[in-house]
């Protein structure tokens, strides 16, 4: 527990994608509504204490999801599932590179031209902003769907929870 009170951040209803760099004082780049800015640790850790806040620890909500769908790898994140607050990544969780998107957000999503050789999709938030991240526009399309399908799964458990 004691270096998630040290974050110097908290994921929120705000938060539109966690994005990794590489920087010797930062670790995340944080679009959120309205705004982007570098914060000091990576981005698998702003989740793993997300969850904690939400009620579960992040073990917790994957082994939830992996017993409720047929999903194995790059798992959906059900954060805050009360406030259908989910993030997918773009690779598996333990690269370094992993970003989180954050499903609420998602405007709409295009397959960026071939001029790199590792896919690229840019990603259309619901402030206008937008940002590339590090999947083919199919995989974006799929992560969105395995997202939303935990996003009612999740929801309906914690409606289901308080009546």
């Amino acid at each position: 527990m004691g270096k998630y009170k040290e974050l110097d951040y908290m994921i929120n209803a705000h938060t539109m994608l966690l994005k990794p760099v590489q920087h010797e004082k930062y670790g995340t780049l944080v679009y959120e509504k309205g705004c982007k800015f570098y914060t000091m640790f990576r981005p698998k850790d702003y989740i793993e204490c997300a969850c904690l806040e939400g009620g579960s620890s992040y073990a917790g909500r994957r082994e939830a999801v992996l017993y409720s769908t047929t999903y194995r790898n790059k798992i959906p994140i059900p954060i805050f599932p009360e406030q259908s607050i989910i993030a997918f990544p773009t690779l598996s969780s333990s690269q370094f590179l992993c970003e989180w998107v954050f499903l609420h957000h998602i405007k709409g999503y295009k397959m960026l031209e071939k001029i790199v050789k590792e896919p690229r999709t840019q990603v259309d938030f619901s402030d206008g902003q937008y940002e590339d991240v590090m999947m083919s526009a199919y995989s974006f399309q799929e992560q969105m769907e395995r997202a939303s399908y935990c996003n009612f799964l999740f929801s309906k458990a914690t409606m289901m929870n308080h009546t």
